[in-house]
Formats: structure tokens, C-alpha cells, sequence
């Protein structure tokens, strides 16, 4: 937290009804990274799966989500 503190990416402030609860926010600066990021795993997708058919891509998706369900069920 310090880190992203440090590099102005989430504001730390204390909660006006108890001093001990610090409220996390995201600064437009981290949202501006969260949107390059966001954009660039698009883009990184869109490339990687061109040549796939849309039924290939849903397949992908489909069974990612399995396999991630699976995983939250551990």
C-alpha cells in the first residue's frame, strides 16, 4: 500500500467516524494506469486470437470460467 501511496496511484485518508479505518481510493492516476493496462490486454488478446473462429473464442472462455469456478471451490 505504501508503494501505490508512493507513487500517488491510491489516496489513503482516515475515516471521519473512526480514526483507526484508513478509506482507500483510487487516484486518477491509478485509474489512468488501470485504463493503459485494461487497453493493452485488449489489444494483446485481439492479436493473440485473430485467427481463431468465434466458436474457438467462446470455447477459450467457456472453459477459462470452468477451470476458474474449480479453482474457487479449493
Amino acid at each position: 500500500m505504501k508503494k501505490l501511496e508512493a507513487q500517488q496511484l491510491v489516496l489513503k485518508q482516515p475515516n471521519a467516524k473512526d480514526r483507526r479505518i484508513s478509506e482507500v481510493t483510487l487516484s486518477e492516476a491509478g485509474q489512468a494506469m488501470i485504463d493503459r493496462i485494461a487497453g493493452a490486454r485488449t489489444r494483446l488478446m485481439n492479436e493473440v486470437l485473430a485467427g481463431w473462429t468465434q466458436e474457438e473464442v467462446m470455447a477459450l472462455f467457456r472453459l477459462t470460467r470452468k477451470y476458474a469456478d474449480s479453482l474457487q471451490l479449493k
